[in-house]
């Protein structure tokens, strides 16, 4: 990987990114050996071939089968329907179950649909003491434009006319309008608050300064109808999607509302062998339910293999590994060449990310995320047992660096747990006299050293990642280097 993917990869982290893995983990305790996925035998050819074809469906298709969770999820935990703002009044917690979510902002969302035409997203003028940041995306969750403080407006604010596929009819242009065109029907955003500090005080002038955002079709641009605003701290939401025959649901369901690209014929084809074409209704029977079980299960399994074992999260330091893989930074997240379309590397990233920016050169936070699911012995991380990892002196950053633990299982927060992880700007961090921290990973805090635990439950495989704010150029030379996990008794 070239030294400027390295420097880029800083731009990308405005998004909540994770990894996904199975309930039933494929990944070995040797983390260099892969179990076989247990499935019967005595399937005839044809039966092994809709196999095949559908782990290779749920590879190319899981962008959209997140995005659908996140829509389907908002929607029956909380009552959003299309245009709607959900808004959190608070950091999100473990309850919010969405592939890596982060611990110092809260996160502002919306769903639309263009089918009936173009759509107007409103973003304020950003203030003093608030403004937004964040991107818009299509239902393959590729980026189509930046938005706010550091997006397209630049923080003056903007009317952003979003036109659906081929549209051919009028829409304003000039100062104050950015117009942007999608090649697919749904869309999506994620904004995050720029506030100083989590205070409540700061919270409460997030939450009212993102109830300025402002989401209508463009023929009600002269009146548009008031929105609805929708909490979501402290709500039980489920947005991410099972890796069952389920799956197959929610790639129908978008298969049907979307328009087809030709990229796509050649897996489009494989899907109509399972019952899934445009146009067509899909009621697949118990024999074809139980196949698609397992192809859904194997296909998770391969995807969180990549992630943990691949070679698309190149390694940064000897025990850690860039979360962003590198066919992402270098297609800007579309994983389109001229020679091949990435289907691993898209689905590997999809399978733990959601709302990547567009442009990282100029939508920079200065981040940079590395990831670990192994101790310093190279065995996968557990629950039950536990470590320790010391965070050197001097971080070179701006402003802060936090690791985090998500579970393997579904790559969100471990559930019930009181955090998720530590920060340096939090609190009550102990710092040694050498200015390292010790941070200790297990199912029970040790003695006196609450604020320095990261929390974890006892039979969960989980991942950690460690990020860094305002990073500086020393990070990338590698005058600083984070180390292993050290498993303690």
């Amino acid at each position: 990987m070239r030294k400027t993917n390295f420097i880029k990869i800083s731009y990308v982290l405005l998004f909540s990114t994770v990894l996904a893995v199975s309930s039933t983990s494929v990944l070995a305790k040797d983390a260099n050996k892969v179990e076989p996925v247990s499935f019967e035998t005595n399937l005839t050819i044809q039966e092994r071939m809709l196999h095949r074809r559908a782990v290779e469906a749920a590879v190319w298709g899981m962008p959209l089968a997140n995005y659908h969770a996140m829509r389907e999820g908002h929607r029956k935990d909380l009552g959003m329907e299309m245009n709607d703002i959900v808004i959190g009044s608070n950091i999100q917690d473990w309850r919010m179950r969405i592939t890596t979510p982060n611990n110092t902002t809260p996160y502002v969302m919306a769903f639309w649909n263009l089918k009936n035409g173009p759509i107007v997203v409103e973003i304020p003028k950003s203030t003093e003491h608030v403004g937004l940041y964040g991107a818009m995306l299509d239902s393959w969750q590729r980026p189509l434009e930046d938005m706010g403080q550091r997006g397209k407006d630049g923080g003056a604010g903007a009317k952003y006319v979003v036109l659906p596929p081929n549209y051919q009819g009028s829409y304003p242009r000039g100062r104050g309008y950015v117009v942007v065109k999608s090649q697919t029907y749904g869309n999506y955003m994620l904004l995050r608050p720029l506030i100083k500090s989590t205070s409540k005080e700061n919270l409460k002038l997030a939450t009212e300064f993102a109830k300025k955002v402002k989401i209508y079709p463009l023929a009600q641009k002269n009146n548009p109808k008031a929105n609805r605003y929708f909490d979501s701290y402290g709500k039980h939401l489920n947005l991410v999607p099972s890796f069952d025959h389920t799956y197959f649901q929610r790639l129908n369901d978008l298969i049907q509302e979307e328009p087809i690209e030709r990229k796509d014929l050649a897996i489009l084809g494989q899907l109509k062998a399972l019952g899934i074409e445009k146009g067509m209704s899909f009621n697949p029977d118990a024999r074809l339910r139980k196949i698609l079980d397992s192809a859904a299960q194997e296909a998770h399994d391969y995807m969180n293999d990549v992630f943990v074992n691949g070679d698309y999260n190149r390694s940064f330091f000897k025990h850690w590994r860039s979360l962003a893989p590198y066919t992402s930074i270098e297609t800007a997240f579309v994983f389109e060449y001229p020679t091949h379309l990435d289907i691993d590397g898209r689905g590997s990233v999809f399978n733990q990310v959601f709302g990547p920016v567009k442009n990282f050169d100029t939508f920079s936070p200065n981040a940079f995320y590395l990831t670990t699911a192994k101790d310093a012995d190279g065995d996968l991380l557990s629950g039950s047992n536990n470590y320790r990892l010391t965070v050197p002196a001097n971080v070179p950053v701006s402003q802060f660096w936090s690791a985090l633990a998500y579970e393997m299982k579904d790559a969100t927060w471990l559930d019930h747990q009181p955090k998720p992880g530590v920060a340096s700007i939090e609190e009550g961090v102990i710092v040694n006299k050498d200015g390292s921290v010790d941070l200790y990973l297990g199912p029970k805090s040790p003695k006196g050293k609450e604020a320095n635990w990261i929390p974890t439950t006892k039979g969960e495989d989980y991942y950690l990642i460690f990020r860094v704010y305002g990073v500086k150029k020393e990070f990338f030379l590698k005058k600083w280097v984070l180390g292993g996990i050290q498993k303690v008794k």
